[in-house]
């Protein structure tokens, strides 16, 4: 990923915690002209714009006092990229396509930040987002002054406390059966949803940003994506602390998570897969930087757009529902095909236009709290929001929820507020994917409305149906479900207008260490066969290598744990043929081989060989061969880079690309490959496509 952390330490923020407790690669681009009318202007002449709390603290600061900004850029056309990937119906490749052209964008900030700091003899550490295309920029007021007059800047803001909404109670939720279903689970019809249609979330991938997950807690270490996995990475990232492992040291994400996707009753949809990323601590206080970082992180887990979730559950927020701070990453969500789903806020009792951000934000579905009887709870922050549109878009059970905890395997506790809401409202979506894999973020969002019980209200300038504080309705997942199996229906008609980037608020919300992971089923074998990619570079591609066209000794694809890899028996290798077409007039000015190898820690290091050719199989025109004594990392992973410019800049060997793994340790049983793709600069270096040729 882009994103990293520098050698600075990152300010303590408070936290915005939405319950009250009452018992405890890109792809190849779209062609530019396919979406200019999104583009916004790279280098305008306007000053970029400085929050207020920013202002004050400039002016109060000294000038080597220390202050951590937040920096926000001007869209280049790589955003516009970014846009038009929603038009891409394979949810796969518009993953890809967001991932590239938001990298791309990325590395040509930060080789700016760094020209600008050495231009002005500046001195400076900062953090690098992809999804926001923003820099967290840490160093004294000089710096944060002469910011304030670069052309290319379009916002920058402070990262300002906000403080944490401290839960009313805590206590444990009584012992029950486990096959005892939660009340908000049957109150939606989920458990008719399992039991009747058949449906569960199979299939489905659920994220989770919060505090944490207690990942070996008996509800919740069956369908976590990589329980019995030697390596979390593209599973679990910590923003906080840096664990390799989950764990929850507050409660609330646990909490959060169980209803979405807990099994033994507490899950709306206990069939998918998840995995989680923190960005609250312990305590509460968590930053905007730890936020964008998991923001970053879930459109492409552990590298690899192929790794992000279907549907994310954001049970935080900011009390101040005008703040823009997070509008360009959950945008950037909506673009790869991420469903956002937000808490709207626990500030009701304060009146009308209590709802929080980015839960106000048009285009993600923001949830209100209903309890038992229907009735829309008094703590659920109403709407509309300040950019327009009813808010909450939905309600759901948010009272006295009974969900999974974090003080051990088998504690659960009692929870009130939209934080609980919420993960109804998620595991909805996902039992929705299940039931018909194609639909569309604006096709969920219309069965979840179409079908909801509706539930008039006058009040906070809304009358009947929609209002702004049951929003349409409280969902029903029965109605949803049978709706998305018979029929596709059209999206409602919903203003969308995207926020523009002004102050960055912060709102997150608050984690026990977990044990040794579940195990799981062995890996299997699946046979293979010969087939040949061929893909159109720069305007499009049409498929992945996904079996090699020779084989010399035992190379299979492994399953595990919904996981796939190549295996590579020692002595063993495997001829992956591509077909690339190039458009005319497209001018290649730079090419690479990226391939990602993974190797089991029980294994001794393997050493590989790599070969590239164009001409036919038995006498292939080799460009040159890599055998390099792998160094590996923590988690046993590594990737080779090889340079094949000339060979793409061959018009005769253009259309035959084969590559050739080896694994020629005899002392090793195996290797395994992750992905190989060709990285590719085209028209005078401006645009950079990275396309996978092959990817488990």
């Amino acid at each position: 990923m882009i994103a990293f952390r520098s050698r600075f330490q990152i300010v303590s923020v408070s936290l915005m915690l939405f319950s009250l407790c009452i018992a405890t690669l890109g792809a190849l681009l779209i062609p530019l002209a396919a979406a200019q009318e999104n583009s916004a202007p790279e280098n305008p002449a306007s000053s970029p714009q400085v929050d207020a709390l920013a202002m004050d603290g400039l002016a109060q600061a000294n000038a080597t006092d220390i202050t951590m900004a937040l920096v926000t850029f001007h869209d280049t056309e790589m955003q516009v990229q970014a846009n038009a990937a929603q038009a891409i119906p394979d949810r796969a490749t518009r993953r890809i396509q967001v991932y590239a052209a938001l990298q791309h964008q990325a590395m040509e900030y930060e080789a700016a930040m760094q020209a600008f700091l050495q231009e002005h003899s500046l001195d400076a550490d900062y953090q690098v987002f992809i999804a926001s295309n923003s820099i967290a920029v840490t160093g004294a007021k000089p710096v944060i002054e002469a910011l304030q007059g670069w052309e290319r800047v379009e916002v920058i803001a402070l990262d300002a406390p906000v403080e944490l909404i401290e839960p009313v109670a805590i206590e444990p939720a009584p012992e029950v059966s486990d096959d005892a279903v939660a009340w908000g689970v049957a109150k939606i019809n989920a458990d008719r949803v399992h039991s009747e249609l058949g449906v569960t979330g199979r299939g489905v991938l659920v994220g989770g940003l919060d505090t944490g997950v207690h990942y070996t807690h008996k509800a919740l270490r069956n369908n976590y994506k990589c329980a019995g996995q030697s390596g979390h990475r593209a599973c679990w990232h910590d923003a906080i602390n840096g664990r390799s492992a989950p764990y929850d040291d507050h409660g609330h994400g646990t909490h959060s998570i169980g209803s979405v996707v807990g099994q033994l009753g507490i899950g709306v949809a206990p069939g998918v897969n998840w995995i989680a990323c923190k960005a609250l601590s312990a305590q509460g206080p968590g930053t905007g930087s730890d936020l964008l970082e998991c923001l970053d992180w879930f459109l492409a887990p552990g590298g690899n757009p192929a790794n992000a979730p279907d549907v994310v559950n954001n049970s935080w927020g900011n009390t101040n529902g005008a703040s823009t701070g997070f509008s360009k990453a959950t945008r950037n969500w909506v673009n790869a095909g991420i469903v956002p789903v937000f808490s709207n806020g626990n500030n009701g009792k304060n009146g009308c236009k209590t709802v929080g951000s980015p839960g106000s934000y048009p285009y993600v579905i923001g949830v209100g709290a209903t309890n038992s009887n229907d009735q829309i709870a008094s703590f659920s922050s109403r709407g509309p929001s300040p950019f327009g549109v009813i808010k909450p878009d939905l309600s759901a059970p948010g009272v006295k929820v009974r969900s999974s905890y974090n003080h051990s395997n088998t504690s659960y506790t009692y929870m009130n507020g939209t934080s609980m809401a919420a993960p109804h409202v998620t595991g909805l979506v996902a039992l929705l994917l299940e039931a018909n894999p194609d639909l569309s973020i604006e096709q969920i969002k219309t069965l979840m409305i179409d079908q909801a019980l509706q539930i008039s209200a006058s009040s906070c300038n809304s009358n009947g149906i929609p209002n702004n504080a049951y929003g349409w309705g409280r969902i029903r997942a029965y109605e949803s479900v049978k709706a998305a199996q018979a029929t596709v229906p059209t999206p409602t008609a919903i203003a969308t207008p995207f926020p523009s980037p002004t102050t960055t608020g912060v709102a997150p919300l608050p984690t026990t260490t977990g044990v040794a992971p579940s195990p799981t089923p062995p890996a299997t074998a699946t046979p293979i066969s010969p087939q040949t990619a061929t893909f159109s570079v720069i305007d499009g591609w049409d498929a992945m290598a996904k079996s090699p066209l020779s084989v010399n000794g035992v190379v299979s694809l492994l399953t595990a744990s919904d996981n796939q890899r190549w295996s590579i028996a020692a002595g063993s290798f495997a001829t992956f043929q591509f077909n690339p077409q190039l458009r005319p007039n497209v001018q290649i000015q730079s090419a690479a081989l990226l391939i990602e190898h993974y190797e089991d820690p029980t294994f001794s290091a393997n050493r590989l060989a790599w070969q590239v050719g164009g001409g036919n199989v038995q006498a292939p025109a080799v460009m040159g061969s890599f055998s390099p004594d792998l160094v590996l990392g923590q988690d046993r992973e590594a990737q080779v880079q090889w340079d094949v410019t000339r060979w793409m800049q061959d018009a005769n060997a253009v259309n035959d690309l084969k590559l050739q793994i080896r694994n020629d340790d005899p002392t090793t049983q195996q290797t395994w490959i992750d992905q190989i793709s060709l990285v590719v600069t085209y028209t005078g270096g401006e645009q950079q496509v990275f396309i996978p040729l092959l990817t488990r």
